[in-house]
């Protein structure tokens, strides 16, 4: 459940900053928007411990996006994990861009981004809505 979570995750964080071409736009380095993300609802639902390791566990990764591949790294217990896969752009329509990623495992998944500035919101196939804010160099 992890692996795909984190899958969906990466496939999400691939967009940018609106620019006209989306393959340039998603290029940079990523975080989750743990502000943003106490606002969803199912931030707003969930139990205080799992509040906490959704804090926590979004809150230390990073994502960094090349022209063709994602790379989230993780960091738990001082031990620092990297993920990495590859992506290709299936379509843009206006501020919302659609990506087919593939795993190291073979795994492959489509998801949408809605596109907006420095931010983008992560829309995952049963609606569910992850922030991400571009890290500024």
């Amino acid at each position: 459940m992890l692996r795909i979570t984190l899958s969906v995750l990466l496939l999400f964080s691939l967009f940018g900053c609106g620019k006209a071409d989306p393959a340039a736009a998603m290029v940079g380095k990523w975080r989750f928007d743990i502000d943003a993300l106490k606002e969803t609802e199912d931030y707003k639902k969930a139990p205080d411990a799992e509040k906490l390791m959704m804090e926590g566990m979004m809150g230390g990764m990073k994502i960094e996006i090349t022209k063709d591949t994602v790379n989230m790294t993780m960091s738990m217990l001082g031990q620092e994990q990297t993920d990495t896969s590859k992506y290709t752009v299936k379509g843009s329509e206006g501020n919302l861009v659609t990506v087919e990623i593939e795993t190291a495992e073979g795994e492959k998944n489509t998801a949408t981004a809605k596109v907006d500035g420095d931010k983008l919101v992560l829309i995952d196939d049963t609606k569910k809505e992850i922030p991400l804010v571009r890290v500024k160099e």
